[in-house]
């Protein structure tokens, strides 16, 4: 089987606001919908648990239901998570076929510890249209470092299970992203998960950069940077300097409150994922008339403006760059010389890259 792999440069989200927004005062139809707040692993760089200061629990049914009616018709896309583990939440399901059936594609990102037979059957039920599941390490010492309370072989099984299920079932979809958060440490697998990810057949690899949050204290953020970042400048987000620490970013305001609406657990709207603890949101879906009301409030228009003047205190503080990620695309043609994976596989509905700079890689396996 020959084996095209693509590598762009991937990073959305911070540019000019020179779009009309539309009907919801939006540029896109993109929502992220936090299905829970609650996680089963510790990672040592995530505010769930000890840094989430709010109530945390998982959306209620009726809550994503009412969510999804008040956009239905309007929507074509939602992250159905935002901080937690999304197959957490009892009814995961139930709500990514409710927004699948009223023409909404779904993309939710998984730690990979809940990729059971069971589990696994249930996400082609629920018609998913993407998933991004995360594996930071080639082997079990890298892996498990980060994900504390992950077993690299459970995870390495479920993604295997779920790849090889969509080839059985000859579906198109989910799309199927791996994620490789590089650290320091691990940095010199990147050759080795790119093979793991070309076996497993996932579509996609994402090598991610590292994000410090905001929850982070600054001094120590400092500190964490020069231990675990890589060396390798392509991986990295920020640049470090001998008395600080610079995230690269271009001089352009933040697009993410006329790109998203944010839904938290609880019900809550906020502007940006970014605001782990839901300090700033400004309503709730069930008591300020429902999710399409409060898009189109005089609030969300006044903290929309706040942000185009760089008034936010939220911003001031924000670790989103305009360097995210490198994907490598994988398309497979059989022997026959026929695509068991079409060569123009449609970007999954996250990024969309910056720079259109392609390398083309092609193999035999």
């Amino acid at each position: 089987m020959q084996v095209i792999k693509e590598e762009v440069r991937a990073a959305k989200g911070l540019k000019t606001l020179s779009q009309v927004p539309n009907e919801a005062g939006l540029f896109s139809r993109k929502f992220m919908i936090e299905s829970t707040s609650l996680c089963n692993l510790k990672c040592p760089l995530c505010p769930v648990p000890a840094h989430l200061h709010r109530n945390v629990g998982h959306m209620e049914l009726h809550t994503f239901q009412e969510v999804i009616d008040s956009i239905a018709g309007y929507a074509k896309k939602i992250d159905l998570w935002n901080f937690g583990e999304p197959f957490l939440n009892p009814h995961i399901f139930e709500m990514i076929k409710y927004a699948t059936d009223r023409g909404i594609k779904v993309r939710v990102s998984t730690n990979s510890t809940f990729l059971s037979e069971k589990e696994v059957e249930q996400i082609f039920w629920s018609n998913l249209t993407s998933i991004i599941v995360c594996l930071d390490g080639a082997s079990k010492e890298t892996h498990e470092r980060y994900r504390i309370g992950s077993q690299f072989e459970q995870v390495v099984e479920g993604i295997n299970r779920l790849a090889q299920s969509k080839r059985k079932l000859g579906r198109k979809l989910p799309f199927i992203r791996l994620q490789f958060l590089v650290f320091s440490y691990n940095e010199h697998e990147i050759d080795d998960i790119i093979e793991m990810a070309e076996k497993m057949q996932v579509d996609q690899l994402a090598l991610k950069n590292v994000s410090l949050g905001t929850w982070i204290d600054g001094k120590i953020r400092k500190k964490i940077a020069k231990k675990l970042l890589p060396k390798n400048d392509k991986y990295r987000k920020y640049v470090v300097e001998e008395e600080d620490l610079q995230l690269k970013i271009e001089d352009s305001v933040c697009s993410w409150a006329y790109e998203n609406g944010v839904v938290l657990s609880n019900g809550d709207v906020t502007t940006c994922c970014y605001d782990s603890s839901g300090v700033h949101a400004f309503a709730n879906v069930h008591r300020d008339g429902g999710f399409w009301n409060i898009l189109q409030s005089d609030k969300m228009k006044q903290i929309r403006e706040q942000i185009k003047k760089r008034e936010l205190p939220l911003c001031k503080t924000c670790q989103y760059s305009d360097y995210g990620a490198t994907l490598i695309n994988f398309h497979y043609e059989n022997g026959n010389g026929k695509n068991s994976k079409s060569l123009n596989t449609p970007k999954p509905i996250s990024e969309v890259p910056q720079n259109q700079n392609k390398k083309i890689l092609v193999e035999k396996s």
